[in-house]
C-alpha cells in the first residue's frame, strides 16, 4: 500500500475490519438466510440496556496540614504523663499473616489464555495471539471474544473464509452482537451490496452505540465510492470511539478523497498516535508518507 500525491486508491488503502478486542453485546432475534452456503442475519434487532456504568467513587478529602509558628509551641503547656496510663496497653499490635487464610489470585485456564491473547494483541504479536485465542476457543466454543479476534485475525492475513467460520460460530451462539454482525457483512462479499446496505441501515438506526456497524456502513459505502455518505459513517465510529486508529485512518481516507486536506492531515496525524496504543490493520509508513504528502502541499 503506498500513497502518492493523490489520495489513496480505495482498495488499498481502507480497513476492512479493525482489530478490537471489546464486545459489543445486543439482544434480539435474527431470521437466517441462505445466501451461496453462508448463513446471513437479516431481522432487525430488538434492544434492553441498562445502565450498568459504574458511579464514580467520591474522592477521599485531603486533611489540611497546620502550620505552628515557634512562639505558638513555647506557649503550649508541656505535657505530664499521667500516672498508670493505660494507652499503652490498647495500641493494636502488628499481626502476622497467616499462611493458611491468605487469598491467591488464580486465573481459570480459560481466563489465562485469554489473558494471554490480550496481551499478544497489544504488543502486535498476532502468531501467538492466534495460539492463545484457538486455545481458549477450544476451552470454550462459545466464548465471543475468542470467536470475533480468531475472525479479525484472520482477515487481516486475507483468509476470508475462515473469518466467515469464526463470524457465523460468533452469531450463532450470540444472535444479534453487533461486532459479530459487522464483521460479517463486512466479509461476506457474496452477499447483495443493496441487501448489506438496508441491514446496516436498520442496524446503525437502532443499534446507535456500536462503533463497528457504522465502521462497516462507512466501508460498504466507500466501496460504492460514495464519499460524503462514507466520511459520515466513519465520522460516527470514530465518534463512538475515538481511540481506534483504524477508525481514524479511514475517516482520514474519506476526507482526503472529497479533497478536504487539512482535516485529513488532523486525522491522519491522530491515527498514527492512537496506532502507537492499540493494534491496528492500516500500515503506519504509509499513512505517514501520505501525511507528508499533504503537509507538503498545504505548505509548498
Amino acid at each position: 500500500m503506498t500513497f502518492r500525491g493523490t489520495a489513496p486508491p480505495l482498495q488499498q488503502a481502507l480497513v476492512r475490519t479493525p482489530l478490537t478486542p471489546l464486545l459489543l453485546g445486543a439482544k434480539g432475534k435474527l431470521i437466517v438466510l441462505a445466501l451461496a452456503s453462508t448463513v446471513v442475519v437479516s431481522q432487525a434487532l430488538s434492544r434492553h440496556h441498562a445502565d450498568l456504568s459504574p458511579q464514580p467513587a467520591p474522592s477521599p478529602t485531603q486533611t489540611p496540614s497546620i502550620s505552628i509558628s515557634p512562639a505558638q509551641k513555647l506557649a503550649e503547656p508541656p505535657t505530664t504523663p499521667r500516672p498508670h496510663d493505660q494507652t499503652a496497653a490498647f495500641q493494636p499490635q502488628p499481626r502476622k499473616p497467616n499462611p493458611s487464610i491468605q487469598l491467591q489470585r488464580h486465573l481459570s485456564p480459560l481466563g489465562s489464555a485469554l489473558e494471554s491473547g490480550r496481551t499478544a494483541l497489544s504488543q502486535g504479536q498476532y502468531p501467538q495471539a492466534q495460539t492463545a485465542y484457538t486455545q481458549a476457543l477450544q476451552l470454550a466454543p462459545k466464548n465471543l471474544e475468542a470467536c470475533l479476534t480468531l475472525a479479525q485475525l484472520a482477515q487481516k492475513e486475507g483468509l476470508t473464509q475462515v473469518a466467515l467460520t469464526h463470524y457465523q460460530k460468533a452469531l450463532r451462539a450470540h444472535p444479534g452482537n453487533g461486532l459479530a454482525l459487522a464483521g460479517y457483512l463486512d466479509t461476506a462479499d457474496q452477499v447483495p451490496q443493496d441487501q448489506k446496505e438496508r441491514l446496516l441501515k436498520t442496524l446503525t438506526a437502532r443499534e446507535k452505540h456500536a462503533p463497528a456497524l457504522h465502521f462497516a456502513l462507512g466501508n460498504l459505502l466507500a466501496a460504492q465510492k460514495r464519499w460524503p455518505e462514507a466520511q459520515a459513517a466513519y465520522f460516527q465510529a470514530y465518534a463512538l470511539d475515538s481511540t481506534n486508529p483504524d477508525y481514524r485512518f479511514n475517516l482520514a481516507v474519506a476526507l482526503d478523497q472529497l479533497g478536504q486536506s487539512s482535516l485529513a492531515i488532523t486525522q491522519y496525524r491522530l491515527a498514527l498516535e492512537a496506532a502507537q496504543e492499540r493494534p491496528t490493520n492500516f500500515d503506519p509508513q504509509s499513512a505517514q508518507q501520505r501525511l507528508l504528502a499533504l503537509e507538503g502541499k498545504s505548505h509548498p
